[in-house]
């Protein structure tokens, strides 16, 4: 090479290098929407945790970096964890307000579901989180049978061919439309012939979409669980649905180490199955004729939430031929849920409740503060890094295949949506009660939805709403 060529070459060198530190630097000093600064970044997509800047712009995160960063707005997050907005398979939209105190940015509605896919989403448009739904067979079973209740304790009609035939012709139109999932609904909703319950798995596994379906929702028997399990497990086999099992602690009860090794003997086997559970001892069933079988001392453990009186022989046929909804109080698991907790396969989820009398369960703003602070906290049961997985990462993985819009929930990195929440891992715990249930919990300091501040300094911000629509593509 000739020197004047060595010199040419050399000049282009140093130009590239000049132009890679001009980028760089424009990258790193980028005057962003919103610069989340010097927080303790958790991504359990990465297993990234240390201390970082995150830059947000247009609802995106657009860099984490350990680069000074600039932005219109800052939150100082010296000292506290950022990571990514929650997301809760098992909640409803109008519980939104409070379950966002607990850091929820994302709530899909699959377990119940709706019957009319469309008018659901046009009826949410203006909302505070993101939130999706399911087509929910129960419900849609009811308006084609013109019959409402328990199959097995109501003796509800089987569907007749022509029947069954427009009940899967709606689930179907619910996918088309874009439900993100199938919800059975409430498990002795459905408990249907095998034959109908093969054919709206079928549909479901065509789709990608995954079905929610309870495996319990009265007070324990001693055999029927596993047997529930069990039939759901061999109907996802055949049809080759996967599988989404809600409130496992609270259907398994004593039947809770059967059932993880059921879910995991079957996963082993291929089986798209998982789970998910939610903190709190304390169950919320629907009183039925078969409840008559309880001893005294569990009509004690059960306290019905309109009133407030526990049950015995003097009340429990009334408020059984009522179906009245109940708490059941059984300290005695705790054990078994935080086996369900730690386990590998399931996820954190509120199954939040809250009457329109104000009345319901504290998990519904409590569960994931409650999680961080007792389990992960004060128990240690999990550290947390695997807690926050269980409230982010697994959760939109679950709904990938079917919404890919999912893939960026969950995550901390560069192009993920700017869901996030910031808390003190120091002080987080839940302070709802029954008494209160939806008294917000201590230790969330911030929760952004898309990038918009939606509690800032502990507060609900009023006249925000960034929320989007979670839906899969629609036909």
């Amino acid at each position: 090479m000739s020197c004047a060529a060595r010199v040419a070459f050399l000049i282009a060198v140093i130009a590239v290098a000049d132009i890679d530190s001009i980028q760089n630097h424009e990258r790193s000093t980028d005057l962003y929407d919103l610069v989340i600064s010097n927080g303790r970044v958790i991504d359990p997509e990465s297993g990234t945790d240390a201390i970082r800047n995150v830059g947000i712009r247009e609802g995106k995160i657009r860099i984490v970096s350990t680069d000074r960063l600039d932005g219109r707005d800052t939150i100082d997050a010296s000292g506290l964890v950022v990571a990514p907005g929650f997301i809760d398979l098992d909640s409803y939209a109008h519980l939104a307000r409070f379950s966002v105190q607990d850091g929820v940015t994302t709530a899909l509605d699959i377990r119940l579901g709706t019957a009319d896919v469309n008018r659901w989403y046009a009826e949410h448009k203006k909302i505070l989180i993101n939130l999706g739904v399911g087509v929910g067979y129960s419900l849609v079973r009811e308006e084609v049978m013109g019959q409402t209740g328990r199959l097995d304790q109501d003796r509800l009609t089987e569907a007749s061919i022509s029947q069954l035939s427009e009940i899967l012709r709606r689930i179907q139109e619910g996918l088309d439309e874009g439900a993100v999932g199938v919800g059975m609904g409430p498990s002795l909703r459905w408990s249907p012939p095998s034959w109908e319950l093969l054919e709206t798995l079928r549909i479901a596994a065509e789709q990608k979409a995954p079905v929610v379906t309870t495996v319990r929702d009265a007070i324990w028997r001693v055999t029927d669980v596993p047997a529930i399990l069990s039939e759901i497990i061999g109907a996802a086999t055949i049809s080759g649905a996967a599988i989404h099992i809600p409130h496992l602690g609270s259907s398994g009860g004593p039947h809770i180490p059967r059932m993880l090794t059921m879910i995991e003997r079957a996963r082993m086997r291929g089986l798209d199955i998982t789970a998910e559970d939610y903190p709190y001892t304390e169950a919320v069933v629907e009183l039925g004729p078969l409840d008559v079988e309880l001893s005294d001392a569990e009509l004690q453990d059960v306290e019905v939430i309109a009133t407030g009186e526990r049950l015995n022989r003097w009340n429990l046929k009334a408020y059984s031929a009522a179906h009245a909804v109940a708490i059941a109080h059984n300290n005695w698991i705790e054990p078994f849920l935080v086996e369900v907790i730690k386990s590998p396969f399931t996820s954190i989820a509120s199954h939040g409740y809250i009457d329109k009398e104000g009345r319901g369960h504290p998990r519904t703003s409590g569960t994931y503060s409650r999680v961080l602070g007792r389990y992960v906290r004060e128990q240690r049961a999990l550290p947390l890094m695997d807690a926050v997985r269980k409230m982010t990462l697994m959760p939109a993985r679950r709904l990938e295949a079917r919404v890919p819009g999912m893939h960026n929930k969950g995550r901390i990195r560069d192009g993920a949506d700017a869901d996030i929440v910031v808390f003190d891992a120091n002080r987080i715990i839940d302070r709802a009660t029954f008494k209160e249930p939806t008294f917000p919990p201590d230790g969330i300091l911030h929760v952004l939805v898309n990038g918009v501040p939606v509690v800032r300094d502990r507060l609900v911000q009023e006249g925000v709403y960034p929320g989007q629509p979670v839906r899969a593509s629609r036909k």
